[in-house]
């Protein structure tokens, strides 16, 4: 069954199966017509275009029951077999790259942008992307910025995101005058990178890292004490090192890029 589900799977990706998603059902003299079968057609239909599972009732003679039956084995194949590769977090060579590429764009220290349909701003505090940073098993990121030294790297958010010291927003009202060109200009980059990082993604292949690994064998251990988890907590929610590290960046990138 797993061999067969990646087949289908291949298939598709490399758009040689148009005709194949016509289905004959197990069991008539059709039998022998080539095809995808139930167990990768239902997944397909279901994830893909939102198809309640007893749509095929009849078509396909699957009721609701074996078509979660069919996703569920679908899901755990896919996962099983892709989740090495494409459901990995970031090792420190990964984020050795993504923090030289972000310096030259003038954030230091930056690690990638967010948005609200990948992170859920309700549930937000425990997210694995800061879980993982409270429990310390996150890459290690240092940077030092107008004298300043960092111990952890940030984000890119829009404003409906808290303000922590993870996360680095525009300004919502900068300065009208001269003295407000080096905000204006924080604020022009720090939208032209988070564009940049969505268009990346959308050209690309690319994996949510963010999301916690679904596979239980590549989930790392947590197994700080709560003194430590507490401590990370408090860091991360510290206004005052938010307001601090925006400033820095916002000098530094003025001095660096905007004059």
């Amino acid at each position: 069954m797993e061999e067969e589900i990646l087949e289908s799977v291949a298939s598709l990706n490399s758009g040689t199966s148009d005709t194949a998603l016509i289905v004959v059902p197990s069991g008539g003299k059709d039998n022998e017509q080539q095809g995808h079968s139930p167990s990768t057609l239902e997944p397909a239909k279901i994830l893909g275009y939102g198809t309640p599972a007893n749509a095929n009732d009849e078509y396909l003679r699957i009721g609701k029951t074996t078509s979660f039956t069919y996703l569920s084995l679908f899901c755990e194949v896919i996962i099983n077999h892709f989740g090495p590769t494409y459901l990995r977090k970031p090792n420190d060579e990964d984020v050795r790259q993504i923090l030289r590429e972000n310096e030259e764009r003038g954030f230091t220290g930056m690690l990638d942008s967010l948005d609200c349909s990948q992170n859920d701003i309700n549930v937000l505090h425990k997210s694995p992307l800061f879980e993982d940073l409270k429990y310390g098993i996150s890459p290690s990121v240092r940077f030092m910025i107008n004298g300043h030294q960092y111990t952890h790297g940030y984000y890119l958010a829009d404003g409906n995101y808290p303000k922590w010291s993870t996360l680095v927003q525009c300004y919502r009202q900068p300065p009208a005058d001269a003295f407000g060109l080096s905000f204006r200009h924080f604020n022009d980059a720090q939208m032209a990178l988070r564009k940049d990082v969505e268009q990346t993604r959308r050209d690309s292949d690319w994996t949510n890292y963010e999301d916690e690994d679904l596979r239980p064998e590549i989930r790392p251990h947590r197994g700080v004490p709560a003194r430590d988890y507490g401590q990370m907590t408090n860091y991360i929610q510290n206004r005052n090192l938010y307001e601090q590290l925006r400033d820095d960046l916002r000098l530094n990138l003025w001095a660096e890029h905007g004059r």
